[in-house]
């Protein structure tokens, strides 16, 4: 069988064997094909003349393993003389990787194995062999490291046709002359023509899908390598991202499925890529918030509440610039983080909590009827208290009731407090002298006891402070006009039992009766005892007498002249009431006095 016959044969046997594959496993089965072309060898530094050669292979599915046979013919002529002449046969296995495409194929094998049987043939300057002759053996087997590159155009599903380099490392001969032994390598080159389904398909727009799987499975345009026009090739829609390359907005959230993957970093699939509740489209083009961050502006509060529950701005952390944040308004002050100031007092709410110390959901945190602003800013006052000055009367009353000084405990300095002016005693609280009778409220109610809203204080026609300096009692009229002959009780006067000694206790009384004299100096009188029916007549009657002297003696003693005073005794002749009950008694036991000019 002449060698022709032998590759004829082998290549029909690979052919019959992967088109019964590609039959029954469809594409990227078994390929097997036909190989020719021209190889060369080198001499020491030279190449030798082109030879040709050829090769029957066959890859198995996935290009990772490439198994052939060649024949190669060495023939070389030095200075017109034939330096040698032989044929090898080279079995090599390789092993490599490759790319599939629509319209062709790459293989690389950069590791195999070849093993060569060659013919020793004498030259007539060489001696051709593996070793050095070994005596009635013709043939010799070679191994050797080979290595190839292929790249092949898809003619149809079942035919591509490619070029081919390889090479064969000191895989030739021993070529041994008189000077030197040289191992020769073996490089060739040629086309192919590859039989089995080799994943040919037309990509007229070239986005890596057959036309016929755009047309009948994902219904897209084969002749556009982007359907929806979103940015993103149909192929990375199917298969790498997993969106509809029939819609530009897959997830339907107003952003294009090329910005979401390229421009936003958004997920195409999902409206709401950060879970905040707020859809992509919104975010990027409402709010302007960040899609990838349930909270934009990082103050603890997700964008969604902000925009929806607590009209806060999203991008700020203080939304309305009152030193709190929109958190610390929220969830610790409960204060309104789109308002700084949140009772609309006029002061922010920072300074109501941080400075003040006044309720920021109150404008009038005291209670009192002013707002804090102005107790703070205009009045001075304590916006914490009603009372600031703590006298009595609201702040509000002070200011604008009674105009008196909210700071001040007693405004018009007359040691009386604002509140009792006003409400226990009816003066005036800005005057020191309600009544202006020329004495002071109060000297009037805590040391003569009169009426600091009456300038006579017993209507008798004298004016207070007249009486005070005359001398007469301003809240008894009786001492102020005294009728001729009226008898006037001095009641308070006492005595010793059955004496005519007078006990310390009526010194008050005395002291009254002295000053209506001094009070009218013209005026005389009578001074006339009596007594209760308990004992004799004449005892009573000398009793009576002798009371009447003790007076006369008291005032005379005190400045009073003696003949302004006459005396007398009564005894139990002219009572006042029944002598028959004790309290009759009490009133029949007494010293009048008489007007008698």
């Amino acid at each position: 069988m002449n060698i022709s016959t032998l590759f004829t044969t082998l290549f029909l046997i690979l052919l019959s064997v992967n088109g019964y594959t590609q039959y029954y496993r469809g594409l990227n089965s078994y390929l097997v094909g036909i190989e020719g072309g021209i190889s060369a060898s080198n001499f020491r530094t030279e190449l030798s003349s082109p030879n040709a050669y050829g090769r029957v292979f066959v890859q198995s599915p996935g290009r990772i393993l490439e198994l052939g046979v060649g024949y190669f013919k060495f023939k070389d002529f030095s200075l017109g003389l034939q330096s040698y002449e032989t044929d090898l046969y080279n079995l090599d296995l390789k092993f490599g990787f490759g790319t599939q495409g629509g319209s062709g194929s790459f293989q690389l094998y950069p590791a195999g194995i070849s093993l060569a049987y060659v013919e020793k043939i004498n030259s007539p300057i060489l001696n051709v062999t593996k070793t050095k002759y070994e005596v009635g053996k013709k043939y010799d087997w070679i191994v050797s490291y080979a290595a190839t590159m292929n790249y092949d155009f898809h003619v149809n599903k079942f035919i591509s046709v490619g070029l081919t380099l390889g090479l064969n490392l000191a895989n030739g001969f021993v070529l041994e002359s008189k000077d030197s032994t040289t191992r020769t390598n073996l490089f060739y080159l040629g086309t192919r023509l590859v039989f089995g389904g080799n994943g040919f398909f037309r990509d007229s727009d070239g986005d890596g899908i057959p036309n016929s799987d755009e047309e009948d499975i994902y219904r897209t345009d084969p002749e556009r390598a982007d359907t929806d026009g979103d940015r993103v090739s149909d192929y990375d829609e199917i298969f790498k991202y997993k969106t509809d390359p029939l819609k530009a907005d897959s997830d339907g959230d107003g952003v294009s499925d090329g910005d979401e993957l390229y421009k936003y970093k958004t997920n195409p699939l999902y409206t709401d890529t950060d879970g905040d509740d707020i859809s992509d489209g919104d975010e990027i083009f409402q709010y302007k918030t960040d899609p990838l961050n349930k909270d934009t502006d990082g103050d603890g509060i997700s964008d969604y509440n902000e925009i929806f529950k607590y009209q806060s701005d999203p991008l700020k952390v203080d939304t309305d610039g009152d030193g709190l944040t929109d958190y610390e308004e929220v969830y610790n002050y409960k204060t309104n983080p789109a308002l700084a100031d949140t009772d609309e007092d006029g002061i922010t709410d920072r300074d109501e909590i941080d400075k003040f110390k006044t309720d920021p959901f109150k404008a009038d945190t005291d209670g009192d009827g002013i707002g804090d602003r102005d107790e703070i800013v205009i009045y001075l006052s304590d916006a914490l208290k009603s009372d600031s000055d703590g006298d009595g009367i609201t702040d509000y009353d002070e200011i604008f009731v009674f105009k008196t000084k909210v700071l001040v405990f007693d405004s018009d300095v007359d040691q009386i407090s604002d509140g009792d002016e006003v409400f226990k005693y009816r003066t005036n609280p800005l005057s020191i002298d309600s009544d202006n009778d020329g004495l002071g409220d109060y000297q009037e109610l805590f040391y003569y006891y009169t009426n600091p809203l009456l300038v006579d204080s017993d209507s008798s026609g004298v004016d207070d402070k007249s009486e005070i300096e005359r001398g007469t009692d301003p809240i008894d009229n009786e001492d102020d006009v005294i009728e001729l002959n009226k008898v006037i009780v001095l009641e308070g006067i006492e005595f010793e039992f059955k004496k005519s000694s007078i006990t310390p206790e009526s010194d008050r009384r005395l002291q009254k009766t002295l000053k209506l004299l001094r009070a009218f100096p013209d005026y005389k009188f009578s001074l006339e005892g009596h007594t209760d029916d308990v004992g004799g007549r004449q005892f009573n009657q000398k009793l009576s007498l002798d009371r009447a002297k003790a007076v006369k003696t008291w005032l005379v003693n005190h400045g009073i002249n003696a003949k302004r005073l006459t005396v007398k005794g009564f005894g139990f002749d002219k009572p006042l009431a029944s002598n028959s009950t004790e309290e009759g008694r009490q009133r029949n036991r007494r010293v009048e006095f008489i007007r008698t000019n």
